[in-house]
């Protein structure tokens, strides 16, 4: 009994000295654990970091969880590294992947081109959803020049769904997630519209961790793939195929150039 309390003890020491990891809740808690356990639990084997992933039940809570500097590392949007530079800089990126917005209409609409959808409602996943609303809207604000109402619906699933029912005129999102609804939705859409290439998600380190810790875990994610080639499927799980350095003035900071800020909804 004593070995057991004594081995319990311990274990509860390590979690509490552990360096947390927080994912930018874009799918529920089950799966977010599904993909990302398998790389935290090998980085934190690689790299020597002991490591522990918690969850947040919204975006708007783990921003207000990055905004107060809780986490010690996080894997966010891209202009999360923007809103929250004073405490997060990013360490790692994905080297192949870009991010796309689409806008997509019903497959039958008469809308041919954006300037169609001015003064139209439009659905979007959430306010703060990098390049399926923020990004998208940024585009549709200050490039294309048009207005539009925007309607929050929670999910890239409910925003195809609405969409296709013809509540909204139009509807944003990705590829990724487009690809992974049935035949018959994806035949019942059309993607009018496509932003700009920008950076993907950063894995970002809080900048209270010392330069030793993070780039331990910096080099191992790096290296994930090449010291266990099994991880490579872990790694496409979470879209992180290619992990490469990441470097704020290079990769993120031209987003503080675009007012994106403007359309930030954030909760208090």
């Amino acid at each position: 009994m004593k070995r057991f309390l004594f081995i319990l003890a311990f274990l509860f020491t390590c979690i509490a000295n552990a360096f947390t990891v927080a994912v930018v809740p874009q799918f529920t808690a089950t799966v977010t654990e599904k993909n990302w356990s398998p790389v935290i639990k090998e980085l934190e084997r690689t790299s020597g970091v002991p490591l522990t992933l918690m969850y947040y039940k919204s975006i708007g809570e783990f921003e207000k969880g990055l905004k107060k500097g809780e986490i010690d590392f996080a894997y966010m949007n891209p202009y999360h590294a923007v809103m929250f530079k004073k405490h997060y800089r990013p360490i790692v990126k994905d080297g192949k992947q870009k991010l796309t917005g689409i806008l997509l209409v019903a497959a039958d609409s008469k809308y041919k081109n954006v300037k169609d959808l001015n003064g139209k409602k439009i659905a979007f996943p959430s306010p703060n959803a990098f390049a399926a609303s923020l990004w998208l809207r940024a585009q549709l604000k200050y490039t294309e020049k048009i207005d539009f109402e925007p309607i929050y619906v929670n999910t890239h699933t409910n925003v195809y769904k609405y969409v296709v029912i013809g509540d909204v005129d139009a509807g944003g999102g990705v590829n990724k997630t487009l690809k992974k609804e049935s035949p018959e939705v994806q035949g019942r859409l059309r993607v009018l519209y496509s932003t700009p290439e920008a950076s993907p998600h950063p894995f970002c380190v809080n900048r209270k961790i010392n330069e030793v810790t993070s780039s331990k875990v910096a080099h191992a994610f790096m290296r994930l793939s090449i010291s266990n080639p099994s991880m490579q499927k872990a790694l496409e799980a979470i879209e992180f195929s290619e992990p490469v350095a990441a470097d704020y003035k290079r990769d993120y900071s031209y987003l503080e150039k675009l007012n994106i800020s403007k359309l930030v909804v954030t909760e208090e």
